[in-house]
């Protein structure tokens, strides 16, 4: 099956023509019945594209709201021909949705060889109402998932075809990703590690990792020289120090006499941390903010404070800090309070306000619907180790794994455990899902023919 995925005189797929005219029908429900869904966070990002095109930065515009880059450059771009247009934002977000629900189905093809897998993954994330969701955000989630997935498409296709343009294309999606969210700076290691196994087949294991490694800091380094002979400060700079202490500050050891006067802080604004129920912390950020106006230091330099206040909780207790962490994956996985789902709120513009029993209702359905398909992705995870693939099929199964598990992890220790983290894996998972559903279907038909 997997050895006409890409033979481009092979007509397309009956299977996925009817996938995709789901995904349209969905998307275009979307489109004419929902408003774009603007969140408090979209705010921050339509306020950053407006200071890429207007050039210069207000005085009264908060370091901490800044983003990365590349939504904000995405919705620059749009504004730029559109005059400010969410309703084309959703859009095109909506046609590059489509275009994952492809990618997906040829993974599939390569990966486990089955076309009922590929057509049961690609169906999956087409209909996902998480996918669907956020593509229909002014948000970066959806952006993180096609630069994702479309890198790891790019990569399969190194793989089937061993042209070295595919992973520098990869590559390029890499560090898009990258400057999409900050967390994503080290995935490269995945690819990297995944062309190290597939060394010897197409071309020089060395050679590729050359190629990948080159295209991704051409753009990333390019992005921050132009700030450096710019002066432009408007995106946000990926500070590792905020970032580590928003799961490290409940474990601040308030005994040790260094960086007292930041635990100090900590400790006045511990009360806001519960304002959401425990599930959620934002202190790291109001505190960073107060400490700027109490020091009168720079950014980078509070971030070095943050850093050493977080790593030193991080040594003193390890395994506090590790269930913490594991705590954050749980509820990413399996959503515990209201807040972890927070995004709902704003469904069909501020939809809480205006409906908030729907929105309920709403919670509740995608909390039971999420429960089933994350027990799928498990038993398809399960069932996946087992199954026979051929080498191109093991080295993108590893790069699955390995997707998944970096950025449930780098997400959950630099965030907290909102599902909305979740997002630009979840195609991945409807892969898994896909191939339960197949196993299952099969069972359950082979007892009906007995």
């Amino acid at each position: 099956m997997s050895s006409v995925v890409f033979n481009r005189k092979v007509q397309i797929d009956k299977g996925l023509i009817a996938v995709i005219a789901v995904a349209l029908a969905l998307r275009l429900l979307f489109l004419f019945v929902v408003s774009p869904t603007l969140t408090s966070d979209s705010r921050s990002y339509i306020y950053t594209a407006k200071t890429f095109i207007s050039g210069s930065v207000p005085a009264e515009y908060e370091s901490g709201r800044r983003r990365a880059p590349g939504y904000p450059l995405f919705l620059a771009a749009i504004y730029q021909v559109s005059d400010e247009n969410n309703f084309l934002v959703v859009s095109i977000q909506h046609l590059l949705g489509i275009s994952v629900v492809w990618m997906v189905f040829y993974l599939c093809l390569i990966i486990f060889g089955s076309r009922w897998v590929a057509l049961a993954a690609s169906l999956l994330a087409a209909s996902d109402f998480y996918i669907l969701f956020y593509e229909h955000a002014v948000l970066s989630d959806f952006l993180q998932l096609f630069f994702l997935i479309s890198g790891i498409f790019t990569f399969a296709l190194y793989i089937k075809e061993g042209k070295v343009a595919h992973l520098i294309t990869a590559g390029i999606f890499a560090a898009l990703l990258a400057l999409t969210k900050d967390v994503f700076y080290l995935f490269p290691i995945v690819i990297i590690i995944a062309i190290f196994l597939y060394r010897g087949v197409k071309i020089p294991a060395w050679k590729g990792i050359a190629a990948y490694i080159i295209s991704f800091l051409v753009i990333v380094s390019g992005w921050q020289a132009r700030e450096y002979l710019t002066g432009d400060r408007i995106a946000k700079k990926p500070y590792l120090g905020r970032s580590l202490m928003v799961n490290a500050e409940f474990f601040l050891d308030y005994e040790s006499p260094k960086y007292k006067d930041l635990k100090e802080l900590f400790k006045k604004y511990e009360h806001l941390r519960y304002d959401h129920g425990g599930d959620y912390s934002f202190i790291e950020l109001y505190v960073f903010n107060k400490y700027r106006e109490q020091t009168g230091l720079l950014e980078a330099e509070i971030d070095r404070i943050y850093t050493g206040a977080a790593m030193e909780a991080i040594r003193h207790y390890p395994w506090k800090y590790a269930g913490r962490i594991l705590y954050n994956i749980y509820i990413m996985y399996f959503p515990q309070s209201e807040y972890t789902m927070r995004s709902l709120d704003y469904v069909d513009g501020r939809g809480v306000k205006k409906h908030p029993e729907k929105v309920m209702i709403l919670k509740n359905t995608y909390r039971w619907i999420n429960k089933v398909l994350v027990l799928l992705f498990l038993a398809g995870l399960a069932l996946s180790l087992f199954g026979e693939k051929d080498r191109a099929g093991r080295v993108l199964f590893i790069v699955l794994v390995m997707s998944i598990c970096y950025s449930s992890i780098l997400s959950c220790m630099l965030n907290v455990g909102l599902v909305r983290y979740r997002v630009p894996i979840e195609p991945l998972i409807m892969m898994f899902s896909g191939m339960a559903v197949c196993r299952a279907a099969g069972m359950i038909a082979a007892r009906v023919k007995r």
